[in-house]
């Protein structure tokens, strides 16, 4: 009888042990599903040139927004914003996100600490960011240098932590994330067509070939498994609605695919397509009359 419990026991603790483990691997995979759909959908910036500068005067700039935060040129990087320079607006905190060529050709962008721009008034919205967590699948380069004709700040060995905050598509393609470089808290790019890297503690190895497109619309609707190719000649008119006169929300261009989601008739008869476009992360409603729509 004593056997026979100890074998029920011991039957049980395994049982056990392998239960955690798939739930283990299943919350795993839960995760790592829902830090890619984020990754899909990620927002991106964009700068607003001052020919002018903003009449701030020379002003110190950190990589991140903290003033414990890494700086770059040595702990001494400034900003002139007397001179011609680019903003993206506040974050939350009043930081002032900034790009400002320090040789020619050579860029960098940082944030300046609130009280030194308390008079500027910036239109932008301010870079929306998340905080995705990520880890190097390889080596990784981050600049703060959009114009990449400078050399890399940071090298991020692979498995070495990070996490994804958004990307920027108006001056290349990067991803902007964040890491911790001599202790301190460091913000750059890292290129996203030659970047590797895992989601959460998952073990898949993305980058821009396998990451793929949203399961879902904001509509709810999935994937039809077409895609709208916008007609030859110049970037065509994305709407916020399947009609003509509705508010124009981005571009698309000829020569690239975007995902179909839905499709409708709009006034006329005319066919529209509801579409995702990555490079801003926006959807909206393009014409049939603009493009063509193909079976993938």
């Amino acid at each position: 009888m004593k056997k026979l419990t100890m074998m029920f026991l011991m039957l049980m603790t395994i049982v056990l042990l392998v239960t955690g483990a798939l739930g283990d691997a299943a919350g795993a995979g839960t995760e790592e599903a829902a830090l890619l759909e984020r990754l899909r959908v990620m927002k991106d910036f964009k700068f607003r040139n001052h020919e002018e500068g903003i009449g701030a005067d020379v002003c110190p700039v950190y990589s991140a927004p903290s003033e414990r935060a890494f700086r770059g040129a040595g702990g001494k990087a400034s900003c002139n914003t007397d001179k011609k320079m680019a903003e993206a607006g506040y974050d939350a905190n009043g930081w002032l996100m900034v790009r400002y060529e320090i040789d020619p050709g050579i860029y960098r962008i940082g944030y300046i600490p609130p009280r030194h721009v308390q008079a500027f008034h910036s239109t932008m919205p301010g870079p929306v960011h998340e905080r995705i967590p990520a880890a190097a699948a390889g080596t990784l380069e981050v600049t703060d240098n959009l114009a990449g004709t400078s050399q890399p700040f940071a090298v991020l060995e692979e498995g070495t932590p990070f996490t994804i905050l958004s990307k920027y598509t108006y001056s290349g393609s990067w991803w902007y994330i964040e890491f911790t470089l001599e202790g301190k808290t460091a913000r750059g790019f890292i290129d996203r067509d030659r970047s590797d890297f895992r989601l959460g503690s998952g073990d898949t190895v993305y980058n821009m070939q396998n990451i793929g497109i949203p399961s879902v619309s904001p509509h709810g609707t999935a994937p039809t498994g077409m895609t709208a190719w916008p007609h030859e000649g110049s970037r065509k008119l994305v709407r916020e609605k399947a009609s003509a006169a509705s508010k124009q929300v981005t571009v698309a261009y000829p020569g690239q695919a975007y995902p179909v989601y839905e499709t409708a008739k709009g006034p006329g008869n005319t066919d529209w397509y509801y579409i995702f476009v990555e490079s801003d992360s926006t959807w909206g409603w393009i014409a049939s009359t603009s493009a063509t729509l193909k079976t993938e």
